[in-house]
């Protein structure tokens, strides 16, 4: 697995991104802060330590419920953001609004993506015919009025900001040679401002199609691929 990303900045821009890829257990977590900048690499080690532990004890007990229609690498990272959310909301926002962290796990087991989330970035699923999108989180600003205007962006889901919190879980079959594109913009639709294409797209390439689309927009962007 290899993971490169950029940041594009206009008039606004977007919180610099937390990125940790752990080689071992091929997990990606990708994260951004908003409001008072805190460093979020304890909530991460929380999330690959938890991780990394059931990976070896399959009966390593986990404290919080297990559901039964999720599998066990879907409830692992399922409960690894419930626990790096609980930690942060009280240690920063039980008492009064400070922080909130928009964030992505990814991990690959054989030919499956698990996935677990709570606000963007978009995510996108690059085969070689095809270019699908698999999740997408509006932007709080997309809600406004007038939409002929540029907002500040601003999210409309983050871990660790309430007592409670929807994580976004879902997993898909992937091949070597696929891609995944991860899109942190305030508008993504219609997307089909990226070309179908059977070439491997770049940070070069997807940064020129979003910015031709709107050069008004930030956006932060990354590749990972799996080969």
């Amino acid at each position: 697995m290899k993971f490169n990303y950029r940041s594009y900045s206009s008039h606004y821009s977007l919180p610099s991104p937390h990125v940790h890829l752990d080689e071992s257990s091929k997990l990606l977590i990708s994260c951004n802060v908003w409001g008072r900048p805190i460093n979020p690499q304890p909530m991460i080690d929380m999330i690959i330590n938890f991780n990394s532990s059931k990976l070896r004890d399959n009966d390593h007990t986990s404290p919080l419920e297990v559901l039964d229609h999720l599998d066990f690498y879907e409830n692992n990272l399922r409960t690894a953001l419930l626990l790096a959310h609980n930690y942060y909301y009280q240690k920063y926002n039980k008492e009064e609004f400070v922080s909130g962290v928009e964030i992505i796990a990814l991990q690959l087991v054989e030919n499956t993506i698990f996935r677990a989330q709570v606000g963007q970035p978009h995510v996108f699923h690059k085969t070689k015919n095809e270019l699908k999108l698999l999740y997408t989180s509006p932007d709080l600003s997309s809600e406004f009025g007038d939409q002929s205007r540029i907002y500040a962006p601003l999210p409309t889901k983050m871990l660790g900001l309430n007592k409670e919190v929807s994580i976004d879980i879902h997993k898909f079959n992937v091949k070597p040679e696929d891609q995944i594109i991860l899109i942190h913009r305030h508008k993504i639709y219609p997307f089909n401002f990226i070309p179908q294409t059977k070439d491997r797209l770049t940070l070069e390439n997807m940064s020129d199609y979003l910015v031709q689309n709107n050069e008004d927009l930030p956006f932060w962007l990354g590749i990972l691929d799996l080969s």
